[in-house]
């Protein structure tokens, strides 16, 4: 797995012609995660599913990274006993650095992504596309920002299959880390999660939004627990992801928490529609477990934000007891929960609106008994 290839030089150091990367995992528990970086150029070049420009053209993109996570399907290796990884993410780019290459740095980002969204929401890529893998696609040209796309593309044996491919346009735009961490995880959010759409602004989908402040989110909270470091988020610091959850995740929360679900609000096909179905998403996400949040986004059936209160309240009428996790912003404020014919434990119920109720939690962990008939 760590073998290393014939060396050559790229920017004056000595590099070998590709490499393994195996990520680090938590407390001693054995690697599960890898990337491959292939330090020679393509032969040939890779040419983008999308065409660009008058006349339209496809760009080339000389340089691959490769990301693998494991397969439960895949055959042991009968020396050490641990499973072959399947490919999840290609990363194409337009250069390669020897030291904090950018396409690395993504692929690194997007298996970590993959790692926590199959695990937490139980979500993964649609196997019916290209085998279940996600392109990346890192260009110097285009208009700053991003592009999640599905199209067809051109095997070496002329073969024509449907891709889920993602554009990072203007690569030199993106000098803040946590920006660039930002626009992956928010095109990732488009590849991966449920769309809930509809809206005028700021984009028809929501689930790109929804992205990239449950991945930031996500990303910062390992970082505090000392799991993942800076490469795993673009060279983005603790510092830098705290502020950014700070500003962009705690006030959504915090505004969902306030209130009971608004059938208007979320009916609003603009921003304010948008923040009240992401905020209820988040909050949801803040205080029950990720499973049964996943679950909730499964089960809302439609593209319609005004669907998700009733998912989010039958994904928790499907187990007898949930425990609230209240982290330190939340907790002695007055919070909103979903609990319809339930009840709660260690913490008293202010006011009733529908199927939620809004309680203060007292001393010791809240639980709802619940109780759908």
């Amino acid at each position: 797995m760590l073998s290393l290839l014939a060396a050559l030089t790229i920017g004056g150091l000595q590099e070998p012609a590709a490499k393994y990367i195996v990520l680090h995992e938590p407390a001693g528990k054995p690697p599960r995660l890898t990337l491959w970086v292939k330090n020679t150029r393509l032969e040939p070049s890779k040419k983008s599913p999308k065409l660009f420009g008058d006349p339209a053209i496809k760009w080339e993109f000389d340089w691959i990274t490769s990301s693998f996570g494991p397969d439960e399907d895949a055959p042991k290796d009968p020396n050490t006993g641990e499973k072959q990884g399947r490919l999840r993410f290609r990363v194409y780019s337009q250069e390669r650095k020897a030291e904090d290459d950018k396409a690395e740095f993504i692929a690194r980002q997007a298996i970590r992504m993959w790692d926590m969204v199959t695990s937490r929401f139980r979500f993964g890529h649609n196997e019916t596309i290209n085998k279940g893998i996600v392109d990346f696609y890192v260009c110097w040209g285009g208009k700053a920002g991003g592009e999640q796309t599905l199209g067809e593309d051109l095997m070496p044996d002329n073969r024509s299959v449907k891709v889920n491919t993602i554009y990072l346009y203007d690569l030199r735009s993106f000098g803040s880390p946590v920006e660039m961490a930002r626009e992956v995880a928010h095109e990732y959010g488009h590849a991966v999660l449920p769309a809930v759409g509809g809206y005028t602004s700021p984009e028809y989908w929501a689930n790109g939004y929804l992205g990239e402040k449950v991945f930031m989110k996500w990303l910062r909270d390992e970082m505090a627990r000392n799991v993942y470091g800076e490469r795993d988020a673009m060279g983005a610091d603790l510092k830098q992801m705290d502020a950014w959850v700070k500003t962009n995740v705690n006030p959504l929360v915090l505004a969902a928490a306030s209130e009971p679900p608004n059938p208007v609000k979320l009916g609003d096909q603009g921003k304010i529609g948008m923040d009240a179905y992401i905020g209820l998403v988040l909050y949801a996400d803040e205080i029950f477990d990720h499973q049964m949040v996943g679950r909730s986004l499964k089960l809302t059936g439609s593209q319609s934000a005004k669907d998700y209160p009733a998912a989010l309240l039958m994904a928790m009428e499907e187990k007898p007891k949930v425990t609230l996790g209240i982290p330190d912003y939340l907790k002695n404020k007055p919070l909103w929960i979903p609990l319809g014919k339930g009840s709660v434990a260690q913490a008293k119920i202010l006011k009733r609106s529908g199927d939620w109720a809004q309680i203060m939690p007292q001393t010791g962990a809240v639980v709802i008994t619940t109780k759908r008939s």
